[in-house]
């Protein structure tokens, strides 16, 4: 039974006392003590509190020797479910994160340590501050907040030199391979109207300084002022961002776009083709940053 958030007693018949390591397991999660009191009595502590197991588990009760390993019989079910009493209230943080965010819930922390649970704050996770923590409440470090607003004030995510997004879209079905890593390989697309491109995903953009695309075995007649490359923030309304101009080329075609004038941030990317093989294209890569959707000083 549980006799205290941090503590596990047993009850039972003929427990060894000498030669042998007693050990308990409950939701997956080892005790981080086990005493013998008696041979009929055992004491298993969680410093950071009993782990939450909502659904009713027998816990696990063995003891080691050198020799053999005993399993001790039950019949009894235990839970533990989860229940936040209070969590504290952050009047303001700045962007740069590093506030504390404290947790009210018995037994959280355990799992937090165990790596089996984390606390995520817009998306990102808290960081977990376990000697901070103790088995009532559970502290972790705040995250930067990276908006459209903070990027572009404060810089506050750091750029990606292959920046991925959450999905991949085409007109055809092996558009994949624009993203694969592989300039060896391409999309082939049989449609007139083609296109191949990214999702940064619901509440997001990808706020990008330049694009990178791999040509190889192309035909030049088809992409010049034809392939072009767009955003959209909804996946129905693009925006023209530049068009393949005579420079187009095999290997690496770079656009850049000035940090200092102006990044286009959108949920999807993608390159546009109006002719049959104007979407060939072998590799694509976007430097930037993912970032929530929101221009505003405060969030």
């Amino acid at each position: 039974m549980i006799t205290d958030p941090s503590t596990l007693t047993f009850t039972g018949a003929s427990f060894f006392i000498l030669g042998e390591i007693a050990t308990v397991t409950f939701g997956g999660i080892l005790a981080d003590s086990v005493t013998v009191d008696s041979e009929t009595g055992l004491t298993a502590v969680y410093d950071l509190g009993v782990p939450i197991v909502d659904i009713e588990e027998i816990p696990l009760l063995t003891f080691e020797s050198d020799e053999a390993v005993y399993y001790a019989i039950s019949d009894f079910n235990l839970s533990n479910p989860l229940v936040v009493a209070a969590d504290s209230s952050i009047a303001s943080c700045s962007f740069g994160g590093g506030c504390v965010l404290e947790v009210t819930s018995n037994g959280l922390a355990t799992h937090l340590k165990n790596e089996d649970a984390h606390i995520e704050v817009c998306g990102d996770i808290c960081e977990f501050q376990e000697s901070d923590s103790s088995y009532s409440v559970s502290k972790c470090s705040v995250p930067p907040l990276s908006t459209e607003y903070s990027n572009e004030n404060f810089k506050i995510a750091t750029e990606t030199e292959d920046l991925k997004a959450g999905s991949y879209f085409g007109s055809n079905g092996n558009f994949a391979r624009v993203f694969d890593n592989n300039n060896l390989n391409h999309a082939s697309d049989g449609n007139q109207n083609c296109w191949v491109g990214m999702d940064f995903g619901a509440d997001h953009v990808g706020m990008i300084s330049q694009v990178k695309y791999f040509m190889q075995n192309f035909d030049k007649s088809k992409m010049v002022g034809v392939l072009r490359f767009q955003g959209s923030t909804d996946g129905e309304l693009y925006s023209t961002l530049f068009v393949a101009d005579d420079n187009i080329h095999e290997g690496w075609n770079y656009f850049s776009w000035d940090s200092e004038v102006y990044l286009p941030a959108y949920r999807f990317f993608r390159f546009k083709g109006t002719y049959v093989g104007s979407c060939k294209i072998n590799e694509v890569k976007v430097i930037g940053v993912k970032t929530i959707k929101n221009s505003d000083p405060t969030f």
